[in-house]
């Protein structure tokens, strides 16, 4: 059994109790093994016996079987492994990253090949930035020429590659056409429509792209003996600092056509289509730091002693303790919320993962700064492993797409909501229809869900959760429909005034509070027992009544969080001339629901010793 961990509470029981996310999950609780991963990170040395141990509890098994290699999966294995450490996790998790475009757009003979060397203990990498470039991939300079016998020499410098200097097998993003003048990209130009090819007149250079796999244990050496692939440098990290993150050199690297994923030309589309997918992940690694951060801060609070009585007794140490529950548990629903878009959707899901990934990665900065002021000064020595926690978090909101990038995905998409909102055809639960096949949807290969394209799918948050209150008896879902229709008039409204286009900072804030409300939404779907069951979701894997999820942890995640999003978009209303008047009942209600929450979760001694293995 997977422990102390939001997502295995919350999450589908069947995939929870998988024996291979259990005996992974068991060799990164040994003291041994943390003690070794410890090591490892004050070494800033790459934890190979770690990952060693891994392998053999079977974690190539969930990059490459079918049953096994599904979104759920791949997000509680984040949980898992950033729970523990961070190095441990993004290693791990760039595996997940890197295939994902092999199964998207391997043949059976590419996919058979490269996933029996995963079985054989093989790690990936993928290899896209420029150090000069950044992520703006279409002026990359790193190529692959092609030679007059139909094979290609693959040259040029990746860098800042997460397994660079000791991963096998390396998915290269590489140029096949040369550079033509292009106009400027557009601000949007990173966003996927409807259909899923969205892209300005800026991306014209996109067909230069091509995606090859080089597998780095079947390369001869070159004609001076040296190395064809080789890692020209180490960086030191802040975070994650066991993790190898290398620059990496090609040097007329040969291989062949069918080293190529997909056909000529489709790299790009094909790493944009990953990543939209792909950035969901990240989430779970989120969902991960704060578990970890809720453990430790309970931990503590529980030992420690202030003249005598356990710090538990102080008001100011269980509100703490309450916010950092409150963003675990909204970060594991919202994680398991997107993973199920993923899983029923494929790239129909794209908007859920930007959401996750900037709401979740937020929630775990926040949880982890709550934590660290219930242990004080213990939170920043380094012998006492919370200081872990405090590095690690800062990667994940600039891992696989900034915060940035994820907002302006996300205000695109808020104004299509404004705009567009109007009451479902065939009446108000029509959000619930599709949210129940979403939900009821099995977990599916990856080989399946990486190549699906689709309609991005986005529900309009006031009258989705119009529907949830029609169909529970939960008093806080007509608040939040309040918020969130307040929050549709102010886009509106700042949409014909101007400011909308003319002002980043006005979209920003705007889809920050949307991102926000939307993990208060997953969390009443995936933690309110009433609505889990209108949706048909099983069971969870916890008793309701005890443990993390017992009521006042829940109500006050979202009465909290709600009254938070609330204060939000009151500033917004204020930028847009709106009245505010409205939201007065909504806000006495979040308030109540925060306060009253509070102080049973305060009462509760026995809740919050609960949560701690």
């Amino acid at each position: 059994m997977i422990r102390a961990l939001a997502m295995r509470e919350l999450g589908l029981p069947d995939v929870c109790a998988d024996p291979v996310l259990g005996a992974i999950d068991a060799v990164l609780s040994e003291p041994g093994t943390l003690a070794r991963i410890r090591e490892h990170e004050t070494r800033r040395s790459y934890p190979s016996d770690v990952l060693a141990a891994l392998g053999e509890a079977g974690l190539a098994a969930l990059f490459t079987e079918p049953s096994r290699a599904t979104v759920y999966h791949l997000a509680l294995l984040n949980a898992i492994t950033a729970r523990a450490s961070g190095s441990v996790a993004i290693t791990v998790g760039v595996n997940g990253l890197a295939l994902l475009p092999v199964h998207a757009a391997g043949t059976d003979a590419q996919r058979a090949r490269i996933f029996q060397r995963v079985r054989g203990g093989a790690m990936a990498s993928l290899l896209l930035t420029e150090w000069d470039r950044g992520s703006d991939l279409l002026r990359n300079e790193a190529r692959a020429e092609l030679a007059a016998d139909g094979t290609y020499r693959l040259s040029g410098d990746k860098h800042l590659i997460n397994g660079g200097g000791k991963h096998d097998l390396l998915i290269c993003l590489l140029r096949t056409r040369a550079a033509a003048p292009a106009p400027a990209a557009p601000r949007d130009c990173d966003r996927d429509g409807d259909n899923g090819d969205r892209h300005g007149d800026g991306l014209t250079a996109a067909g230069d792209f091509s995606l090859f796999v080089v597998d780095r244990a079947s390369l001869p050496q070159g004609a001076a003996g040296g190395a064809l692939v080789r890692a020209t440098r180490r960086h030191r990290t802040l975070p994650c600092t066991a993790a190898d993150i290398s620059d990496v050199r090609l040097s007329g690297v040969p291989v062949s056509a069918d080293a190529i994923l997909g056909r000529v030309g489709e790299g790009f589309s094909l790493v944009q289509r990953t990543l939209a997918l792909s950035r969901g992940g990240i989430s779970g690694l989120a969902s991960g730091v704060a578990s970890a951060a809720r453990e430790q801060a309970t931990a503590h609070a529980r030992e420690r002693k202030l003249y005598g009585r356990s710090i538990l007794h102080l008001g100011a140490i269980a509100a703490h303790l309450a916010r950092v529950h409150a963003c675990d548990v909204l970060a594991a629903a919202l994680s398991l919320k997107q993973a199920a878009f993923a899983n029923a959707l494929g790239h129909g899901g794209a908007y859920l993962t930007a959401v996750a990934k900037l709401a979740c990665t937020q929630l775990a900065e926040e949880a982890v700064t709550e934590g660290r002021l219930v242990l004080g000064a213990r939170a920043l020595v380094e012998h006492a492993g919370y200081d872990r926690l405090v590095r690690d978090v800062t990667l994940y909101s600039v891992f696989d797409g900034t915060s940035h990038v994820m907002l302006e995905e996300i205000a695109w998409r808020l104004a299509q909501m404004a705009v567009r909102s109007r009451p479902a055809r065939g009446g108000e639960l029509d959000t619930l229809r599709e949210l129940r096949a979403i939900y009821a949807a099995p977990p599916r290969p990856l080989t399946e869900v990486a190549g699906a394209r689709g309609r991005v799918r986005v529900f309009p948050i006031h009258e989705h959760l119009r529907a949830l209150a029609n169909e529970s008896d939960n008093g806080l879902l007509e608040p939040l429909r309040a918020v969130a229709s307040a929050l549709m008039d102010a886009v509106a409204a700042l949409r014909e005034r101007g400011s909308w286009d003319d002002e980043q900072s006005v979209r920003f804030d705007a889809a920050a509070a949307l991102a926000k409300l939307e993990a208060v939404v997953a969390a009443m779907e995936w933690a309110d027992p009433t609505c889990r069951e209108r949706l048909g979701l099983p069971a969870m894997a916890a008793p309701a009544g005890g443990g993390l999820l017992s009521p006042p942890i829940v109500h006050f995640a979202a009465g909290w969080m709600g009254a938070r999003i609330l204060s939000d978009v009151r500033h917004l209303c204020i930028r847009a001339s709106r009245p505010t008047a409205d939201l007065e009942d909504a806000e006495r209600a979040l308030v109540g629901q925060r306060d009253g929450a509070l102080r049973a979760f305060h009462r509760d001694r026995s809740n919050m010793g609960g949560a701690v293995s």
